[in-house]
C-alpha cells in the first residue's frame, strides 16, 4: 500500500481502481472520443463533464460485484424538477434511440437522481486482459449518453 499526500493509506483495491481509470482515460485518448477524461483518482468512479452545471456523466465500477455503470447524474437545486422535464419529454425516445436497457432513477431520497446503464457480464477488473472490452462498452455507452442528452440539457 501507499501513502497519499493526506497521509492515509490506499488500498491496493483503490491503486487498481486508479490504474483501471488510467487505463480507460489512454483508451480513450487512442480511440478519438467527444469525452474528456479527468486524471484517474484512486476511488471507484471516474467524471466527465457534459457541458451544463449540475450535470455530468460518471462511469463507476463495484468491484465486489463486478457490475460496470454509466450514469448522466443530474444534481444542484432543480435536480428533481430537471429529472421530471427530461423523464416526461425523453423517456421512451432515449429507450428507442440509445438502447432499452437505460434505466431512469429519480432516487426521491437524495439529492440528486440519474439516467444509466449497468453491465455485469464484463468481468472483474482486476483481469487486466478484460480491460480493453471494458473501456469499449464505457466509451460506447457514456457517448451514447453525451450525444443524447447534452443538447436536451443546454436547453433547459
Amino acid at each position: 500500500m501507499k501513502k497519499s499526500a493526506s497521509n492515509t493509506k490506499i488500498t491496493d483495491t483503490k491503486l487498481l481502481q486508479q490504474e483501471y481509470w488510467g487505463g480507460l482515460k489512454e483508451y480513450l485518448e487512442k480511440n478519438s472520443t467527444i469525452l474528456k477524461p479527468h486524471k484517474p483518482q484512486p476511488q471507484h468512479w471516474t467524471n466527465f463533464a457534459i457541458g451544463r452545471r449540475y450535470f455530468h456523466l460518471s462511469a463507476s465500477i463495484n468491484t465486489r460485484e463486478d457490475i460496470n455503470t454509466v450514469t448522466l447524474n443530474i444534481q444542484g437545486p432543480n435536480a428533481k424538477e430537471n429529472f421530471k422535464f427530461l423523464e416526461e419529454k425523453y423517456f421512451s425516445e432515449s429507450k428507442s434511440k440509445i438502447g432499452d436497457d437505460i434505466k431512469w432513477y429519480e432516487l426521491p431520497t437524495k439529492k440528486m437522481s440519474g439516467i444509466c446503464f449497468h453491465n455485469s457480464e464484463l468481468g472483474n477488473i482486476s483481469d487486466k486482459h478484460l480491460w480493453e472490452s471494458h473501456f469499449e462498452w464505457y466509451q460506447s455507452k457514456l457517448e451514447d449518453l453525451k450525444q443524447f442528452f447534452s443538447p436536451k440539457i443546454k436547453s433547459l
